[in-house]
């Protein structure tokens, strides 16, 4: 038999209909990078629970204050100075009769919009960095390797003290 007598298999419809019942149950679909993702985080109680109170958290400092009325963190009021909690204020008021409801909305709004803020520029960095060194490999990888290494060696707090003396105009405020 020769090749071209070869290539020209014909088959009967019978012979390919139980296959054809069988193909669907041995086809899995593949799932996605984002799906795989997903289900995990869905499966993982903890991380179910951090977004549930990172959610709540955001909606209690950014819709509270609009929903509440308790959107004046600054505003004096003499005579409700150091009120207890109360219905007029839920967490009650300073020694200068500021709602600490309020305060505390607002406190959260600049705490999460720093968290949010550091957490893109590291990753706006992390990724300029990794790409560079994926793209480049070999010397430059290496370079910015050790680099990020440095960086990540030195403590915190000693960066932040060299930053706050360089760029300060003296001023013991100014230092805090």
């Amino acid at each position: 038999m020769d090749i071209p007598e070869q290539l020209n298999v014909t088959t009967s419809e019978e012979e390919i209909e139980p296959l054809l019942e069988l193909t669907p149950a041995l086809v899995q679909k593949r799932r996605s990078q984002l799906r795989i993702i997903f289900d995990r985080f869905i499966r993982n109680r903890a991380a179910l629970v951090g977004a549930a109170v990172l959610i709540l958290m955001f909606l209690f400092c950014f819709l509270g204050p609009t929903i509440t009325g308790h959107n004046q963190p600054d505003v004096i009021h003499p005579t409700d100075a150091s009120q207890a909690p109360s219905l007029k204020y839920p967490f009650g008021t300073d020694d200068v009769g500021r709602d600490q409801f309020a305060r505390a909305m607002a406190g959260g709004q600049v705490s999460l919009l720093v968290g949010l803020t550091s957490m893109l520029g590291a990753i706006v960095f992390g990724i300029g960095i990794g790409s560079l060194a994926g793209f480049y490999g070999g010397v430059v990888d290496n370079v910015l390797m050790r680099l990020t290494d440095v960086v990540l060696a030195v403590p915190l707090y000693l960066l932040l003290f060299v930053l706050s003396a360089t760029f300060s105009d003296g001023s013991p405020r100014s230092v805090i």
